[in-house]
Formats: C-alpha cells, sequence, structure tokens
C-alpha cells in the first residue's frame, strides 16, 4: 500500500485553462502552482475541452495546456487529464450540432494523446459525463449511454498506443442523484470499466464523510470496481461554503470534513484522493482565499489545515483502524520507515475521552496527530489447519473429516469477517454451517461433495473479494488474492486417486483462508 501523500492531488483550473488573456492565465497558473508546490501531494488534475479559439489550421493549439503541464513537472507533481464534453468553450453554444461534436471531440482526443505521446502522462474519462445535461453536451445520459461508453473505450485505446501512459477510466459524477446511479450502471453492463487501470468517480457527500464506508450505492460502485481489478480513485471530493448541490459548511466543517474524507478513502485503499479544489474557479470549494479579487493570496482555512495536517503524514502509510468500543470513534494508526508510528484520531458523533491502552485521547470532530512508539497490541488471529483424510478410513470418512472440516472452516471465515468489521469497519459475509445430509451410498457421494465444494469455494471466494476492495490487504508486491478453484471430482466409488484428491482439495482451503489470515494478523501486529 502506498503512503497516504503519494495518493494525494488537487484540481486546477479545468477547462478553464482556455479563457482570458495570456498574461492573466499565466499569472493565475503561476501562483496556483507555487502554492501546490507548498502541499504534499503528488497528482495534479488539469482539464481541457473544445474550445474554437483551440483550432487552428494544424488542428489543435496546446501550448496553454503545455504550460501549465511543464509548470507541474518543474514542481514534480504527476498530471491527470480529463476531457469535458460541454458548450462552454463554444462560440455558439445555443445551435450545436451533437453529430458533429462527436466527430470533434474525437478529433481532440486523438491530438492531445498523439501530443503528448511519450511524456508520462495519466489521462481520465470524459467528466462526468454518465450524469448528462451540462456534462454531455445538454443531452440525456440514459438515451446516448452508448455515445457516452463508446468515447470513453475510444479514448482508453488512443492512451494505450502510448507505452508511458494510462488511463482512468469512469470519472463517475455524485451518487446522490439516483439517475446519476442507473447510468453508471448502464454505462458498466455496456463495458465502461473494461478498459483502463483505474477506475474513478466523485464522492461528494451531503453531510457527514462517514457515510463512504456505509452507503450501499458507493459500495456496489466500487465492488464493481474491485469485480474487475480495477484500484480506486476519487478525482473530486470536498465540501463548500457556499450554498451547493451537497450542502452548505462552515469553514471548521469544511475542513474537518474533507481531513476525514480523505483519510476514510485512505482506510479503505483508494488510489488517489485528488481534492476539488485548488483554484478560484469554484471558489465555495477552493483551498486558496479569492485571490481573483484580492492581493491577498494565501490558504484559506481548509487549505491550510490540509498542508499542515498531511505535511505531518508525509511518507506514512496506513496501517490498521484500532479497535474501539464504538463506531463512530476512529483511531488509525500510520507507519514508515524508521520513523515512530502515528495515530491519527477523531470521532463522528459528539465530543469525548476514550482511553485506549492506558493512552487517554479526547475526541473531537476535528482529525489530530499524535507520535507513538508503540501501537496499541491487538488480539491474533489463529490459522487454521484441516484434516487431509489421508489417514481416514471410508467408512467414517464423510463425518470425520467432511463434516469437521466444514464447520471448521464455517467458524474460520465467520472469525475472519468479524476481524475485518471490529478492526477496519469493513462489512464482510458471515456464513452459516453447511448443513446438507451425509451421503448415505455411493449414489449420493458424488453430488453431495460437489456442492460441499462449491458452496465452501464460493464462500471463501466471497472473502477473497472484499479483500481485493481495499489496497492494504492486497498481496505484498500490490497483487490480488486470487480466487481459489475446486476441481470436481468423477466416478462414485471412493477411490484411492480420489483420496489423493480429496486431501488436496483441503490443503487448497488452508492456504486459502490462511493467507487471508496472516494478511490481518500483519497489519494488525
Amino acid at each position: 500500500m502506498a503512503a497516504i501523500t503519494d495518493k494525494l492531488g488537487v484540481n486546477t483550473w479545468g477547462m478553464y485553462f482556455n479563457g482570458g488573456d495570456d498574461e492573466t492565465f499565466k499569472d493565475n497558473v503561476d501562483y496556483d502552482f507555487e502554492m501546490m508546490n507548498q502541499l504534499p501531494i503528488n497528482w495534479v488534475r488539469l482539464g481541457t475541452t473544445y474550445v474554437d479559439s483551440l483550432v487552428t489550421a494544424e488542428g489543435f493549439d496546446w501550448s496553454r495546456l503545455d504550460y501549465a503541464v511543464a509548470k507541474a513537472k518543474i514542481i514534480g507533481l504527476k498530471v491527470i487529464i480529463p476531457v469535458w464534453f460541454v458548450t462552454d468553450g463554444l462560440t455558439n453554444k445555443l445551435n450545436v450540432d451533437y453529430q458533429q461534436a462527436l466527430t470533434d471531440w474525437r478529433k481532440l482526443i486523438t491530438s492531445l494523446v498523439h501530443h503528448y505521446q511519450g511524456q508520462g502522462l495519466t489521462y481520465e474519462a470524459f467528466d462526468e459525463a454518465t450524469g448528462g445535461g451540462h456534462y454531455w453536451l445538454n443531452q440525456d445520459a440514459q438515451a446516448n449511454i452508448t455515445d457516452i461508453v463508446s468515447m470513453n473505450n475510444y479514448f482508453a485505446r488512443l492512451v494505450a498506443t502510448d507505452d508511458t501512459a494510462s488511463y482512468i477510466t469512469g470519472d463517475f459524477p455524485w451518487l446522490g442523484d439516483p439517475s446519476y446511479i442507473d447510468t453508471a450502471t448502464t454505462a458498466i453492463k455496456q463495458g465502461m470499466l473494461n478498459v483502463g487501470q483505474t477506475a474513478s468517480y466523485h464522492p461528494y457527500r451531503r453531510g457527514l464523510p462517514e457515510q463512504v464506508l456505509t452507503n450501499k450505492d458507493e459500495l456496489n460502485l466500487r465492488q464493481q470496481f474491485a469485480d474487475h481489478n480495477l484500484p480506486v480513485a476519487a478525482t473530486e471530493y470536498g465540501y463548500s461554503v457556499t450554498d451547493n448541490f451537497n450542502g452548505t459548511y462552515t469553514a471548521q466543517q469544511q475542513s474537518d470534513y474533507t481531513l476525514r474524507q480523505t483519510l476514510l478513502m485512505d482506510m479503505l485503499g483508494f488510489d488517489k484522493m485528488i481534492a476539488f479544489t485548488m483554484d478560484n474557479s469554484d471558489k465555495g470549494w477552493a483551498f486558496q482565499h479569492n485571490y481573483y479579487e484580492s492581493s491577498e493570496r494565501i490558504f484559506n482555512q481548509v487549505g491550510s489545515d490540509y498542508q499542515r495536517f498531511f505535511t505531518e503524514l508525509l511518507g506514512y502509510t496506513f496501517n490498521r483502524r484500532v479497535a474501539t468500543d464504538s463506531q463512530d470513534d476512529y483511531l488509525l494508526a500510520y507507519t514508515a520507515p524508521n520513523k515512530s508510528a502515528k495515530l491519527v484520531y477523531w470521532t463522528a458523533a459528539a465530543n469525548h475521552a476514550i482511553t485506549v491502552s492506558g493512552i487517554t485521547y479526547q475526541l473531537t470532530g476535528t482529525p489530530e496527530i499524535t507520535t507513538m512508539e508503540q501501537l496499541p497490541s491487538q488480539h491474533q488471529l489463529a490459522t487454521i489447519q484441516l484434516i487431509s483424510g489421508i489417514d481416514v478410513d471410508w467408512s467414517h470418512y464423510w463425518q470425520q473429516v467432511c463434516q469437521v472440516n466444514a464447520n471448521n472452516i464455517t467458524a474460520t471465515l465467520n472469525m475472519i469477517s468479524s476481524a475485518m468489521l471490529n478492526r477496519f469497519d469493513i462489512p464482510a459475509p458471515t456464513f452459516t454451517p453447511y448443513t446438507r445430509p451425509l451421503p448415505i451410498d455411493d449414489r449420493q457421494i458424488y453430488v453431495w461433495q460437489q456442492a460441499m465444494f462449491m458452496t465452501i469455494t464460493g464462500q471463501i471466494n466471497q472473502l477473497i473479494a472484499v479483500f481485493n476492495r481495499y489496497n492494504w490487504l492486497t498481496q505484498a508486491d500490490g497483487s490480488y488474492w486470487p480466487s481459489i478453484h475446486i476441481d470436481g471430482l468423477t466416478g462414485l466409488a471412493l477411490s484411492a486417486v480420489q483420496k489423493q484428491q480429496l486431501s488436496q482439495n483441503w490443503a487448497t482451503m488452508t492456504v486459502a483462508i490462511n493467507n487471508l489470515i496472516n494478511k490481518i494478523n500483519q497489519v494488525t501486529q
């Protein structure tokens, strides 16, 4: 799992790169990057769109985007470039030919990818296109979902021609609107997640950021990302101090909630967290004062707190959530090589004190950081050892091996699920014992053992799928835990070959389950 500061980033200027005169543009971009250089971040998201003034006889004028990309590289930031399918940059906004626009934007993204060939950029899908309306040329998203997916996948194929580039698919809007959920589901069914190396959405929240752990629509969307083996990126998120679609917040709430949401997404294993926004294109969301109208060019409260807080976590990686008596209390342990461990803590409930391992913490809605020389101890999970059955008399095999192993597996999987919920606040499935009656003759043996192994492997694979949603629970090299597969047994007689194969199946299950147990023990030691 990467350090939290390796995942952090900000948006700046978006499609507004093409507005105003050159002097004003450069002055504002210079200042934005000067301020970004004071943040412990690794990414900047710079968008573009089709603008009439961009079009030249040779193709497109990328000089302004070039200027911003060069600034990012100077201060060591990695660049993400999404594209907007909007009328903002068109001279005639009221009489747009939709089919011609599809052609124009295909030319735009083709030129864009060719222009930055070999420069190691990351591109992102069309911004919030599945939300339709303004973000899909004032068209209905559901009615045009085939076009949206087609454009997304065309963009991804272009990026795939550059070995140094990568593509973030999805770019789904916030899930507070039910229609956005429907169009996202349709887009996924049509193949939007079949391309790219990462998938993104914009987890704006109405209210407490802790809802990211329980909101069924977000859980479902992230599960679909995991089903396609795509890490999760939040390429926009935040809270505004002006009246907006997700509510209005005080400056203190804006700061507290932004920090908490960032920490929660890191806990969930998000690949990138790109806050909205660095510049003044949307002043209520910005990390800086409204410097377009003032000479006072400094961070506002959310920007200042973000800078201070994550600078303290520079190079630190999430280790685990420390168990407490309340799910509303958050104690997150962070570690870094050759440094003292740190504990980040806050509560989503009323202010109160708690004592953990003899240390008292005053919890409020504002996240705090403390240094600790040793992480609070946790109970380790015991590994499982199943009966192989090699030395068991066949007449007693089902009662002494299969039934015992099946019950042992059920208890162990439920123990893993409980640990995932209590220690990491990860909802995991629970399982009931395998209760199918034991076979009484050879005619039932094949059907019974097939059903037994299908049930148990399905349960193990359910837990593996949950693990694969969280990057810190993946394998040491960052790869996903592989699902297990048990071959079916043939024939009715209990032969020596079947005896060996059954024993191998139990060994396969032992390894798979212990992989999960060992990972939990590793991140909670």
